[in-house]
């Protein structure tokens, strides 16, 4: 009967380390899913205000096009241009 206790403490104590490494494990995890959200939501952020930026660009670029006497697309004067 002492072998069959040891056998089961040996177990219990396996079953103790692997229910620790397990939680170990999902803290990681839950710690590695924060810092993606933080990352996927900082890019987007990131990719808004360029889109943003574009849009603004695009606005200027388009509302100068009459009012200038240059005929270069590039919003830098040409070296001709007055």
């Amino acid at each position: 009967m002492r072998g069959a206790e040891l056998r089961a403490a040996r177990a219990r104590q396996a079953l103790t380390q692997a229910e620790h490494g397990s939680r170990a494990h999902e803290a990681a995890a839950q710690k590695l899913r924060e810092r993606l959200a933080a990352r996927v939501c900082a890019e987007e952020r990131r990719l808004q205000r360029d889109a943003d930026a574009h849009a603004r660009i695009k606005r200027a670029l388009n509302s100068h096009k009459g009012a200038s006497p240059c005929p270069s697309p590039s919003l830098l004067p040409c070296p001709g241009c007055p």
